[in-house]
């Protein structure tokens, strides 16, 4: 089980804040209309880039092969249901530019990951 935990649970936290954020009816705004939106879209990338790379650290833990791809897929359909949960929540709306926005998150998340792991295994810690 704590194996388990260290390596699912940085996804498991991830993906209850995104959900606890999706509950939310308002988010705080900031006064400019095109910042807000900056940093909301932003948010929304930065937000499923981690979650696609803690997928991805999960999975290549628990020795799941193709890790690149099933974390890709992992995150997509949580993006997707994360959109279709808020038209859910009274004033809130799912969008399909908000998917796209999080899988440009992803694809820039696992590129990183992938980055990473090719260069630890160049120079691995003794």
């Amino acid at each position: 089980m704590k194996e388990w935990l260290r390596l699912w649970g940085p996804s498991l936290l991830l993906m209850t804040l995104i959900f606890v954020l999706s509950s939310s009816s308002t988010l705080p705004n900031v006064p400019s209309p095109l910042l807000n939106r900056i940093l909301k879209k932003s948010a929304h990338a930065i937000g499923y880039a981690l979650l696609a790379a803690s997928y991805a650290r999960g999975l290549q833990g628990s020795g799941r092969e193709p890790v690149i791809l099933l974390a890709f897929l992992c995150t997509l359909l949580y993006a997707m249901s994360d959109e279709w949960h808020q038209t859910l929540v009274p004033g809130r709306t799912g969008t399909p530019l908000d998917v796209l926005i999080d899988i440009s998150g992803t694809v820039m998340g696992l590129s990183l990951w992938q980055r990473l792991q090719y260069r630890n295994q160049l120079n691995p810690t003794p």
